[in-house]
Order: structure tokens, then C-alpha cells, then sequence
């Protein structure tokens, strides 16, 4: 899967039905594609062609379709979840790098990250119609909704900010400046807080959205484990593979599992900085759009901050099938 950029989901968090429990999607953007990953062997079952660069996907919220969105053919890919086979296409969608329903299934947003610009459709089930783009700072990332789906909260990456959109008139309510390069944005359960990974920096910043202010810093936690965990874990016949990491005490080494066929998966950014997004993976060369460009010569974790490393060695445990 050479010059391979993957973010891949689990089929069952994304309300699949039961005949895609185990099986993970993986997107492949250097290659166009998507692969599906048995869970339990974790080998690749099948692999379609989709658009160029797709870098998210998600289910509808009817749980029928699982759509992809191809940032640079400009269109969006509605999948079987069960099958993975293409059941439609939609055009002229442009750059749909990240994507997301209201909760009240109401409006469709997409975050452009290369035009700068938040486009927001009426939705009715599949189809979308485009009522406004709303043009914005540097690179248009991720996006969160208010439950009762009044609000759209949608992070900036290169401009250090995270903007508030009132989806009834699609107009900018408030925009913050936050820590450096926010990227995956998440509202809390209870409807009070946005919690946002900062992958310029070290921590998941804590809005108060009504207040527009910042409330709370969670750093990183390091979480170590015994070697012997580690190896139950582990497929049979593969060993965790010990590396050194610089950010630890001198001399001591972290283990990780490491898997027949898995390649060095990173985490991808923007042009502007080599870090890391939370939430979805990608590996070391860039995708043929040449958006995301990792450090020449291949990664090293040491140098991540220490929070995006953390949720790396999570997401590792997924990367199944991704190879360079």
C-alpha cells in the first residue's frame, strides 16, 4: 500500500449492523482506496477503489450507508456496510475533508480544509443541498454539534482558533483563539464542553462553549504496560517489539505489539507543521496530494508531543492492513 495516508474506524462504532461487527475500514488515500480488515485475523478481506484522498468517513445516521469523503475528487461515496461495495456517488461536493451530520439529521457539514471555507447542505436522508459556504481562517479541520443541533463548532487548524456557526442562518456566532494546531474536536455528553486536541502542543483543551473561554488543560497520561500483558495481547506468533523512547527515564525502553504486515503508522497534519491529528491514522509518505507531508526520513514518535504519542500507541492496536 505504498504512499498510503489511512484513517481507518471500527464498522460497530459507527452503528453498522451486526454482519460488520470484527470488521475494520481502513482508507488508504495515497491509493484511492479503502481496505476491509477482519478484526479477529487481521487480514485484509477485500479492498475497493474510491476517490481521491479520502480521509474520513462516517455512517448516516440511519445506519444504512457508510460514506467516505474524497477531499480532492470532490465528492462524497455512499458504501453497503455490509459488503463495502459502492451503492453511490455524489458530485461536486468540494472537499469534503471532514464531514458530519446535526443531530437532528437536519444539516450536513463539511469542513474544507484546502478552500478554507465551511459548507452547510439541508439534508433530507442522502440528499444534500448546498445552502451557504461560509468562507473561514486557515484550514478548516474537524467539526462538532450542539445537541439540540442550533450550533456548529468547527476547529481552524492554521489559525489557532475554533469558530461557532448558527446553522439557521449559517452565520459565525463567535471565534477563539486556542493552543496550536486544534484539530479533532469533540462535544461532551452533558452538552457543556468542547473538549479539543491540540496537536501543536501537549494537552486536550477544555472549552466552556457558552462562555467561550477555556476551563481546563488535561495533560497526557502515561500509561505503562507489563511485557507479559503485552504478549497475551498479541496475535499468536508475534512479539512486542521494544523501542527506545527518548521522552522516557535514560535507558529505559517502552514495548509495543507489532504485527505481520502492519507498517510505521503515524498520525497526519498540515503543511504548515509535521504533527499530528487526534483521532485517526495515517502512515509515514504523503498522499499524492501532497497536503500532508510527515519528517523526511521517516517518523520518530520522540519528537510528537507526548499527548498525540499516547493516543498513537492506542490507535496502533487498530492499524491493521495499512502498510507503506
Amino acid at each position: 500500500m505504498k504512499n498510503a495516508i489511512g484513517a481507518l474506524a471500527l464498522a460497530g462504532l459507527f452503528a453498522a449492523p451486526p454482519a460488520m461487527a470484527g470488521v475494520v475500514v481502513v482508507l488508504n488515500s495515497g491509493d484511492a482506496t479503502i481496505s476491509l480488515i477482519d478484526q479477529d485475523t487481521r487480514t485484509e478481506i477485500k479492498r475497493y477503489p474510491v476517490g481521491k484522498e479520502p480521509h474520513h468517513l462516517m455512517a448516516t445516521p440511519d445506519g444504512k450507508s457508510l460514506i467516505v469523503a474524497n477531499s480532492m475528487s470532490n465528492d462524497l461515496m455512499f458504501l453497503d456496510p455490509k459488503t463495502g461495495e459502492v451503492k453511490r456517488r455524489l458530485r461536486d461536493i468540494p472537499d469534503p475533508y471532514q464531514i458530519g451530520y446535526s443531530p437532528d439529521r437536519k444539516w450536513f457539514v463539511v469542513a474544507g480544509n484546502r478552500l478554507n471555507r465551511v459548507d452547510i447542505y439541508a439534508a433530507n436522508g442522502e440528499d444534500l443541498k448546498l445552502v451557504k459556504a461560509v468562507p473561514q481562517s486557515k484550514t478548516p479541520s474537524h467539526i462538532a454539534f450542539s445537541a439540540d443541533s442550533q450550533n456548529a463548532f468547527v476547529t481552524l487548524q492554521d489559525s489557532d482558533e475554533v469558530v461557532a456557526i448558527r446553522l439557521a442562518d449559517q452565520s459565525p456566532l463567535w471565534k477563539m483563539k486556542i493552543g496550536a494546531m486544534p484539530a479533532g474536536i469533540w462535544m461532551t455528553p452533558d452538552d457543556k464542553h468542547l473538549l479539543v486536541g491540540m496537536t501543536g502542543a501537549d494537552y486536550v483543551d477544555v472549552i466552556d462553549w457558552r462562555a467561550q473561554k477555556s476551563v481546563k488543560r488535561i495533560p497526557p497520561r502515561r500509561v505503562r504496560t507489563t511485557s507479559a500483558a503485552r504478549r497475551r495481547a498479541a496475535p499468536a506468533g508475534v512479539e512486542p517489539r521494544r523501542e527506545f523512547d527518548q521522552r522516557d527515564r535514560p535507558g529505559h525502553a517502552r514495548e509495543e505489539v507489532r504485527h505481520p504486515g502492519a507498517g510505521r503508522s503515524g498520525l497526519h497534519g498540515s503543511d504548515r507543521r509535521r504533527q499530528v491529528h487526534l483521532g485517526h491514522a495515517a502512515l509515514d509518505q504523503a498522499g499524492r496530494g501532497g497536503r500532508h507531508r510527515p519528517a523526511q526520513g521517516g517518523r520518530d514518535d520522540s519528537r510528537r508531543p507526548l499527548a498525540a504519542r499516547h493516543l498513537l500507541r492506542q490507535q496502533r492496536a487498530l492499524e491493521i492492513g495499512a502498510t507503506r
